[in-house]
């Protein structure tokens, strides 16, 4: 597979730098939520919709699609973290990548790149696509690969292997979920809740979505500024009791 790896993107990187708007270009799709997350979850609004607005409807798509994705990333996210570091194309120093025009966003060579997150839930949720409509799912498969995941390749964010593991663990997981018999008590209980708190039901799976479109990015700028907060808290109390902080400084935070 290394051997895979370092010839496809070898190939791939004789293009870079050759034309600075095909490069931007792919730097625009790469970062561009509404492109990537947005088309795909705005088909799958569609599906959950189109007889109704019922996500306790039989099947329970909506709800499997959700689950199945979730599962997905924290089974990625493990394998982040648990399997041995690997450096982006763009960061290997014996691979002497050349990097297109532009810039890569931040906060995207802090993780390991195998597998690719993106992958992972994008083929997840084209799975559950092609479970509701076959000509939608392809569609989307097709949507993942060239849209969503050449980018990452080409801008040197990942290797091909980083991909097909993704799109492997995306769709692993999430067949076994649509398939998966549910007591008749699951649908029934989840039809009660929809009838008596519609609009928190229907707001609770908005927002989730909106968070699985945009790869979580709000959530996790939100729990890194906690974090950073609470963490400039603590030193300024350490530093108040060693008496080091100024008082106009000590006033100003408070």
């Amino acid at each position: 597979m290394q051997a895979f790896d370092l010839m496809v993107i070898g190939w791939l990187n004789q293009f870079s730098n050759m034309n600075l708007t095909f490069d931007k270009t792919l730097y625009v799709i790469a970062d561009n939520h509404l492109l990537k997350g947005g088309v795909i979850m705005g088909l799958l609004w569609w599906v959950w919709m189109r007889n109704g607005p019922n996500f306790a409807a039989p099947g329970l798509h909506a709800l499997r699609s959700i689950a199945g994705t979730l599962l997905a990333i924290v089974v990625a996210r493990a394998m982040q973290n648990l399997l041995p570091g690997r450096l982006r194309p763009m960061q290997e120093p014996t691979l002497d990548f050349l990097q297109p025009f532009g810039d890569h966003p931040p906060g995207i060579v802090e993780l390991s790149s195998f597998p690719s997150d993106h992958a992972v839930m994008f083929f997840a949720l084209s799975t559950a696509l092609f479970f509701a409509v076959r000509a939608l799912g392809i569609a989307a498969y097709i949507w993942t690969t060239v849209v969503i995941c050449f980018p990452r390749i080409y801008l040197g964010y990942h290797y091909p292997s980083d991909i097909i593991a993704g799109a492997v663990v995306g769709v692993l997981i999430m067949i076994p979920v649509m398939r998966m018999p549910l007591p008749s008590a699951i649908p029934n209980l989840l039809a009660r809740v929809q009838l008596r708190h519609t609009g928190l039901v229907f707001a609770g799976i908005f927002l989730l979505t909106l968070q699985m479109a945009t790869m979580f990015e709000n959530s996790r700028r939100l729990l890194a500024g906690a974090a950073q907060v609470l963490g400039s808290k603590e030193a300024q109390v350490d530093r108040k009791s060693k008496g080091t902080v100024p008082p106009s400084f000590d006033a100003a935070l408070d």
